[in-house]
């Protein structure tokens, strides 16, 4: 144990070879002193151990006052100093030396240590209570945050139903004037265009009724919309379901306002151009409507009739008309698609669009 230096600088000390006279000296003058031989911690001498020779003193010291290390538990140190009776033990922290130590000054220290732990717990007590406080407000200001949040968004619910639910009324009005001054004439190429304009309105009045009665205020289920849709169309067109039979077969399909309108209106718009041409002199037949979602990024809608058909040269003679440039305008302008004609068996629109949440307005 190589502890010279820090022994020479903190105590007095004396070799085991000195003479008696000058260890007696020495422990009166300081009190204890600290035995060396040579680079050698030896141990510690009282003025009761005089009476010895020096080397006998050391060598007793060896024997009779074992040190302790100062990561000892105080409980051993204080019990090892009762056991061997002395007041005064020599202090290591491995090997290396750190001095000494009594038994007083150890309960002292000990106590000093217990009363500065306690102050360190009370201290880290005292900033969990803050800290704890902190949270408790912070929690209290999230919570009311979130009561309020969710009656703004309770509040903008209330507002949106109640604005798809008055928008779907003020069409089912201009429906009614619609069909008021319809019965005003007598001939059927007057009355027939009224009779489309509120068909027109009523598949756009029937998208905001949807999004009144959904859970979700932005989204419909398109093939729910289109289902009920092509029902009414059937009635509102006084088609003999004996005569044309309708078939629909969708997906379901959730689609934002943007879509669904313009849905309704290609589908009005062809199931009407059906009606009129496609089975004249009460021939029988089916209407179909088909509802596709090949894929995540994509919808395909096909309306088609087994009725007399068309030739190619009048479909592109009949895509100046009124019904058709709809349906070219809305596939390619608002549902940003492509539309394409059939005419075998019949008549065949298949229109392929993306299944885009929002539109950009042009």
């Amino acid at each position: 144990m190589k502890a010279k230096h820090l022994v020479e600088t903190s105590f007095p000390r004396v070799s085991p070879y000195v003479g008696l006279s000058t260890v007696k000296d020495t422990l009166l003058k300081h009190s204890f002193l600290v035995v060396m031989d040579q680079d050698t911690f030896l141990g510690i001498l009282t003025p009761s151990d005089i009476v010895k020779s020096p080397r006998q003193l050391a060598i007793d010291c060896l024997h009779d006052k074992p040190h302790i290390d100062i990561n000892d538990d105080h409980t051993f140190i204080l019990s090892r100093m009762k056991k061997t009776a002395h007041r005064i033990l020599p202090v290591f922290e491995g090997e290396a030396f750190k001095g000494v130590i009594q038994q007083q000054n150890l309960i002292t220290f000990m106590s000093e240590i217990q009363e500065e732990l306690q102050q360190e717990i009370s201290s880290k007590i005292d900033q969990l209570n803050k800290r704890n406080l902190q949270m408790e407000k912070e929690i209290k200001r999230r919570r009311k945050a979130e009561t309020r949040l969710k009656s703004l968004l309770n509040e903008k619910d209330i507002l949106l139903r109640e604005l798809y639910h008055r928008t779907k009324n003020n069409m089912q009005v201009i429906c009614s004037l619609l069909d008021l001054q319809s019965h005003s004439y007598t001939k059927d190429e007057l009355i027939i265009p009224f009779k489309e304009m509120e068909n027109r309105i009523r598949a756009m009045a029937m998208v905001h009724e949807k999004l009144y009665q959904s859970k979700d205020l932005s989204c419909i289920n398109l093939g729910e919309y289109i289902r009920d849709l092509a029902t009414f169309l059937m009635h509102s067109y006084s088609i003999d379901e004996k005569q044309i039979k309708l078939s629909v077969k969708t997906s379901d399909v959730t689609v934002v306002i943007d879509i669904a309108i313009p849905c309704g209106l290609i589908i009005n718009e062809l199931m009407s151009n059906a009606s009129k041409h496609a089975f004249p002199d009460h021939r029988t037949g089916e209407i179909t409507v088909i509802l596709n979602h090949p894929d995540k990024k994509t919808i395909e809608l096909q309306i088609s009739d087994n009725g007399i058909g068309i030739s190619e040269d009048r479909l592109l003679r009949s895509l100046s008309s009124m019904g058709l440039k709809i349906v070219t305008l809305i596939t390619e302008r608002q549902l940003k698609g492509s539309v394409s004609f059939k005419t075998e068996n019949g008549v065949s629109c298949r229109i392929r669009f993306p299944k885009t949440s929002y539109f950009a307005r042009v």
